[in-house]
């Protein structure tokens, strides 16, 4: 099974390859110095297997007719790199070294390229929509436990990601990702201040108490424009009646934001998920940990979505989680070929599927699945499939984005989720693709209004300063970005 990105990918990982070794890693790297130097791919193309294709049987432009200043060692540098025949390439990304006379262009033109490729791998501007048009825009804040016990935090993380998820599905309604708002966990600033950084029209805040089998949820609904207070509720009840208590928190918001709603997706009304309270426990822990973000939180996540379908195996969520915690574990391990791991991930997103043919989530990851399988036309319907269930979710936009490029979606995405670089990421990434420098300028500056010290988009703002022909401004990018990476640039300094 090969698995790659097709702008990037060797003939033999595009052919199946199962010999693939390092060696396709060094044709990578010579894509994305291709790239940098060119300011193009190496191998346009309008469609995905079309791209595959040229990457097996042409040769890319020199880059030296791309862009004349490109040295001739550069230049035979990438050549090799991009050599068809793996035998013919460089045995190891540390052999890119140029003669010893240039002996720091080792490690400068090693380093960009991985921090490319960093940058890339871990890949929203006014919500509202034209007048006439509007379209209510929400953020959920991270939920605060209020309990004294810390253990509890699972509890209040769960929740608020299944109300997310249950908002995200409401038809006329647009809620940020969260990701974006997971910047605002723990924070004592007035909601309405921060839904003017998001961009939103009204803000959900939350604090859960849970004590044994009870819990209580005191939550708010704020009008970011004015800071009134348009809703609000105090729960006390077990914990076996958390889904009544989610239906009823869904449906005041809709009636206060969206009142010609009729409260679902696709005429879909909101039920329990299951009747098993250890079922939905084990799920709350699951969610808990994979928005830990960390390998080890996505395998955790693998035994709590587990275990929670042991006790409710039609617990058509938890299997989505599942599918979801088995990626995330895919994509720290940086990508690699481990099918049982690829297959386990498809077999619980099909599940979840047959369970619930209309969840948007396991349309997603099963989309996602079939990227790694390099299957581009059915990753494509269930990203379509998944927009038509949840048009507005941010990450159902990203992913599809990044299969199709489609610019629109991913500047959609980036909309709906203003605090998370993920988006921006991929828009700047579509836009250099395309030639549209501007465009890609504009996007990583948003990018370091979050991050203003993310030495990846220093080094991308260098170069693309330097297509752009600027002056001064690629080599302040660039001494901005030696300056945090701790890398020596000197090297490149006479390209720009």
């Amino acid at each position: 099974m090969a698995i790659g990105t097709p702008a990037y990918m060797s003939p033999e990982q595009s052919a199946g390859d199962p010999d693939v070794d390092g060696r396709a890693d060094v044709y990578a790297l010579g894509c994305v110095l291709y790239e940098m130097l060119a300011g193009q791919i190496p191998f346009p193309a309008p469609t995905l297997q079309a791209m595959m294709a040229r990457h097996t049987m042409e040769q890319p432009p020199s880059p030296t007719v791309m862009r004349a200043t490109t040295p001739p060692e550069i230049e035979r540098i990438v050549i090799r790199a991009m050599a068809k025949n793996p035998v013919d390439r460089f045995s190891h990304g540390g052999d890119l070294a140029p003669p010893a006379r240039a002996p720091g262009l080792m490690i400068a033109v090693a380093f960009v390229m991985l921090a490319v490729l960093t940058a890339w791998w871990f890949t929203r501007g006014s919500n509202r929509a034209p007048a006439g048009e509007f379209t209510p825009t929400l953020a959920v804040l991270p939920f605060h436990n209020a309990g004294s016990d810390p253990n509890d935090d699972y509890f209040a993380v769960g929740l608020e990601s299944e109300l997310v998820d249950a908002l995200s599905g409401i038809e006329g309604l647009a809620v940020t990702g969260r990701r974006s708002t997971r910047a605002f966990r723990g924070s004592s600033e007035d909601p309405a201040a921060i839904g003017r950084q998001l961009g939103v029209s009204a803000i959900l805040a939350a604090e859960v108490r849970k004590s044994g089998d009870d819990f209580v949820i005191t939550a708010r609904l704020v009008n970011a424009d004015d800071g009134f207070q348009l809703w609000s509720n105090r729960y006390e009840r077990a914990v076996a009646d958390v889904f009544d208590v989610q239906v009823h928190i869904v449906q005041s918001i809709v009636d206060e934001l969206n009142p010609e709603s009729n409260g679902s997706s696709d005429g879909r009304s909101f039920a329990a998920p299951t009747t098993d309270a250890m079922a939905h426990d084990k799920y709350l822990w699951g969610e808990f940990n994979l928005d830990r973000r960390t390998s080890e939180g996505a395998a955790d996540a693998v035994d709590n979505f587990t275990m929670s379908i042991g006790f409710d195996s039609a617990f058509a969520v938890a299997h989505a989680g599942l599918a979801e915690a088995q990626l995330a574990l895919l994509s720290y391990s940086n990508g690699s070929s481990d099918s049982d791991l690829l297959e386990t991930a498809a077999r619980a997103a099909s599940t979840a599927l047959r369970l619930d043919p209309d969840l948007a989530r396991a349309r997603v990851a099963l989309g996602l699945v079939n990227v790694y399988r390099l299957d581009w036309t059915a990753a494509e319907a269930e990203y379509v499939r998944a927009l038509e269930l949840a048009p507005e979710d941010p990450l159902v936009r990203q992913r599809y984005a990044e299969l199709q490029a489609a610019l629109g979606h991913a500047a959609r995405a980036a909309d709906r989720d203003p605090r998370s670089t993920g988006p921006l990421r991929t828009l700047l990434r579509i836009h250099r693709a395309n030639g549209n420098i501007a465009e890609a300028i504009r996007a990583g500056q948003r990018i370091l209004t979050l991050n203003a010290n993310d030495p990846a988009t220093w080094l991308d703002l260098s170069l693309l300063f330097l297509a752009e022909g600027r002056a001064g401004d690629p080599a302040n990018a660039l001494e901005r970005y030696a300056e945090l990476s701790g890398m020596d640039v000197a090297p490149f300094r006479a390209f720009i």
